[in-house]
C-alpha cells in the first residue's frame, strides 16, 4: 500500500506480529490504519484493521 498499489485493505483478527511493521511504513508514507470503529491500533492481541491511503478512510470505515 506504501507503494500506491492498493487504495485498501481490511483485515479480521490479524496478530500484532501481523502489523507492526506495515502499520510503520504506511502511516509514514501518509496513510491510515486504524480498527474497524477508527481508533488507533493496539498492539496487544489480535485486532482487526482498516488501513487506506488515507484520502477515503473514513468512507472505508464507513462501508465496514
Amino acid at each position: 500500500m506504501a507503494d500506491g498499489r492498493i487504495d485498501g485493505y481490511v483485515e479480521p483478527r490479524l496478530k500484532p506480529w501481523d502489523i507492526a511493521a506495515g502499520s510503520l511504513i504506511l502511516e509514514e508514507a501518509g496513510g491510515a490504519i486504524t480498527d474497524y470503529q477508527g481508533n488507533p491500533i493496539h498492539f496487544e492481541g489480535n485486532t482487526s484493521v482498516c488501513a487506506s491511503n488515507g484520502t477515503f478512510h473514513k468512507q472505508l470505515l464507513d462501508l465496514l
